[in-house]
């Protein structure tokens, strides 16, 4: 449009016969412009994220145990990751390739070790397919798993595991069945005497279930902002699928509630567990600073981040 409007304004000044017809079309262009200008305006590009832990302030006074992870972003997709101790040496890496419908990541710890992951999607960017590959720093990579997702016309997937042996074959015991809600979020999931399922409003979950048995053993409540997620931030139910999907039989109940269309604010169980993330938004709301307290599943949430956008 910063073309069209240079050709115009030399038109203006080179044939003043056109000057009325020019202003008019100028005019319409500035119109258009001011739209243009307002949608990107109101979005944001997510450029980097710093995590602290349990805090900035112990992390920059070198208190032991403490560590700094360094995210960045190309097109509000994580493509580096790189965690520092607190002397700022780097303890461990992850890289993040995608080409095409495919994602191979690399996580890299203790110089030559590393678990390398291969997540392969469809169309509809569905997991259908994914990979692991470790070395354990002697130099040969090995195949550890691999397992394959089947999307059935009765709203349900199913998550077999393959032998790294011979790819034909099922590991007996470890199919996984979600069922999905009229929204198409996966909202259950069962496996040989285990389920989990996921209670929503709407598209957003408010509740987490575990039952073994005919037992019900563990409940997860979610609460989240009341300020809505900008649009591009907005995770498509494959997406919200993949997370859940990926953590296979350990069901990610608390990446789930990272990873959907709203803020999270509180997580709290049955066993008197409560994590909670007090977040400050900037004006078109994108989080800015996000601080975790809590202690829930043997791992403690302290924990101060950031977030850089463009």
């Amino acid at each position: 449009m910063t073309i069209g409007y240079n050709i115009k304004l030399l038109i203006m000044k080179t044939k003043i016969y056109l000057l009325m017809l020019a202003g008019i079309t100028l005019a319409s262009c500035n119109d258009e412009d001011a739209v243009t200008t307002d949608t990107l305006a109101t979005e944001l590009t997510l450029q980097r994220v710093e995590k602290f832990s349990p805090s900035l302030e112990l992390y920059t006074a070198g208190a032991a145990e403490s560590f700094k992870n360094v995210k960045y972003y190309s097109n509000n997709r994580v493509v580096a990751d790189t965690t520092f101790d607190a002397s700022g040496n780097v303890t461990q890496t992850q890289t993040y390739l995608y080409t095409g419908s495919n994602l191979t990541t690399k996580f890299i710890y203790h110089i030559s070790s590393y678990l390398k992951y291969q997540f392969a999607y469809d169309a509809d960017n569905r997991l259908k397919d994914q990979k692991v590959y470790g070395n354990n720093g002697s130099g040969i990579e090995q195949y550890i798993e691999h397992s394959i997702s089947t999307y059935g016309d009765d709203n349900s997937i199913t998550l077999k595991a393959m032998s790294t042996f011979d790819e034909t074959i099922v590991i007996p015991q470890t199919e996984i069945t979600y069922l999905l809600n009229s929204q198409g979020y996966i909202n259950s999931a069962s496996s040989y005497g285990y389920s989990t399922s996921i209670n929503y409003e709407g598209n957003k979950p408010t509740q987490y279930t575990e039952t073994y048995g005919d037992e019900e053993s563990y409940v997860l409540d979610y609460s989240f902002y009341a300020t809505p997620m900008p649009a591009n931030l907005v995770a498509p139910n494959a997406a919200f699928n993949n997370t859940i999907i990926k953590g296979a039989r350990y069901m990610p109940q608390i990446d789930l509630a990272q990873n959907c269309s709203y803020y999270i604010n509180k997580l709290q169980d049955n066993n008197g567990q409560l994590v909670t993330f007090d977040k400050t938004f900037n004006e078109l709301n994108y989080v800015t600073y996000s601080k975790a307290t809590g202690y829930m599943n043997q791992q403690v949430y302290n924990s101060e981040t950031f977030y850089y956008y463009n």
